[in-house]
């Protein structure tokens, strides 16, 4: 079939007819056997076709997506080359596989959806997505998941959330105050990519807030001095094998400074003296002290003295007194005007 290499058609040599000649039957019928051949084959893109005889080889001419198939997942899945331009929603927590990038076409993209719990997005063995081994979406989020071809960073997934999640934005380690007492108060929820611990004792426990994140907890000591720790066992959380205080049950409160330095309660020393003056010999004015008060015989300074009365000389007591010794506590603690609330702590 006479097109060219840029598929443009040109009718058979030497068929051209002649004025006043007959016209021969074998070249009128080349020319027609031409045209229908021409007419039967994948007309050229540069001749308005497609380049291609089967639905795949005109897309794949015309460089074209495949139309988009959605579909519902309830389980794990592994998205292949055929997956290409699907829609995929995930109803219930699910891994999703990526076959390895080598087996999926160029520029390959898919779109998957988190409905119903966290979606995890394993690419293939040492593959990347996003720079990262794997990819976790929380519930509403949507994700583009495009092959790169670059080797080392294979696949890039643009991610939407379907809302503004105020405890995303938390950094890692943060504390967050929460009276979650009052009523449209919650705690930051647990089926999320990140992470947070209530930092009480005694929630390790089975459907507990802090099941299966904390391990080697333990509590002593007594009111109002006690202490209470617990071990992060959270993997891919910077704080995972460390030692955290739960100062929801110590009672301890935050104190800008030297970070993880601990300081139990105390009262700054007030030392103050009141002098008194006896005739030398005579019997002090005082009798027993106790608590911030003590008597100091003959400790007084003496300053400006008047000896009055007869004979001896003039002696001078003074009366200590020291506020870090006195009973001044009307609790079993030491402490400030409060509201109590609930301490979280973001560990992932």
């Amino acid at each position: 079939m006479p097109r060219n290499g840029q598929g443009q058609y040109s009718k058979p040599p030497n068929t051209t007819a002649q004025p006043n000649t007959t016209i021969k039957s074998a070249v009128f019928n080349a020319v027609v056997d031409d045209l229908v051949v021409d007419a039967n084959t994948a007309r050229p893109i540069t001749a308005g076709g497609t380049g291609g005889v089967t639905v795949e080889a005109a897309r794949s001419g015309l460089e074209l997506d495949k139309k988009v198939v959605y579909a519902e997942k309830s389980a794990n899945y592994t998205a292949v080359d055929a997956d290409n331009n699907a829609i995929h929603r995930f109803t219930a927590a699910a891994t999703l596989t990526i076959d390895p990038a080598a087996n999926l076409g160029a520029n390959w993209h898919y779109t998957s959806i988190s409905s119903g719990g966290l979606l995890t997005i394993d690419p293939n063995g040492s593959e990347k997505i996003n720079g990262a081994s794997s990819l976790i979406l929380n519930p509403g989020d949507t994700a583009l998941i495009l092959r790169t071809g670059i080797a080392g960073s294979e696949f890039f997934a643009i991610v939407q959330t379907s809302a503004v999640d105020p405890w995303a934005f938390c950094p890692v380690g943060a504390y967050v105050a929460l009276d979650d007492g009052v009523v449209g108060i919650v705690a930051p929820p647990k089926d999320r990519a990140y992470r947070y611990v209530e930092l009480t004792a005694g929630l390790t426990g089975s459907g507990a807030y802090n099941e299966s994140i904390l391990t080697s907890e333990t509590v002593g000591g007594s009111s109002p001095l006690i202490t209470a720790t617990a071990v992060v066992s959270l993997t891919g959380s910077p704080l995972d094998g460390k030692t955290i205080r739960l100062i929801n049950t110590e009672r301890r409160v935050l104190r800008a400074g030297s970070a993880g330095t601990l300081q139990d309660d105390a009262m700054q020393t007030f030392t103050s003296t009141f002098e008194l003056r006896k005739l030398g010999g005579g019997e002090s004015i005082f009798g027993g002290t106790s608590g911030g008060f003590s008597l100091n015989v003959g400790g007084g300074s003496g300053a400006s003295r008047v000896n009055i009365g007869l004979g001896g000389s003039l002696s001078t007591d003074a009366l200590n007194f020291v506020l870090a010794n006195a009973s001044v506590r009307t609790d079993t603690e030491t402490r400030a005007r409060n509201i109590g609330v609930k301490y979280y702590r973001r560990i992932k």
